[in-house]
């Protein structure tokens, strides 16, 4: 009889725990960050997101981040990035499946 082993080709990340961020009283004078993890239609879904805030609020502006490829944790410099903007908005999801 044949054995066949099955190996998971995804990256194992461990769960990192933070405290979340106070919340912000208003968007107005704010600079919005906008991070993509590049997956089908996360460019879309973020400016789509971004617009609709824009319409309500008074935003400093915006900031848009896109991973190198969803499949890779981001970069250490993404870290750096609460320097530059007031509020992140990240894209999720996952990748369809074939069936």
């Amino acid at each position: 009889m044949t054995r066949v082993i099955v190996l998971d080709p995804r990256e194992e990340t461990a769960p990192v725990a933070t405290a979340l961020a106070p919340r912000l009283t208003s968007l107005d004078g704010k600079v919005v960050g906008l991070f993509s993890n590049r997956k089908a239609n996360a460019r879309e879904l973020l400016h789509q997101v971004v617009e609709l805030v824009g319409a309500r609020y008074k935003l400093a502006g915006v900031v848009y981040i896109e991973k190198e490829t969803h499949r890779r944790v981001a970069a250490p410099a993404i870290q750096a990035l609460p320097q530059v903007m007031d509020i992140l908005l990240q894209q999720q999801g996952c990748e369809e499946e074939s069936g």
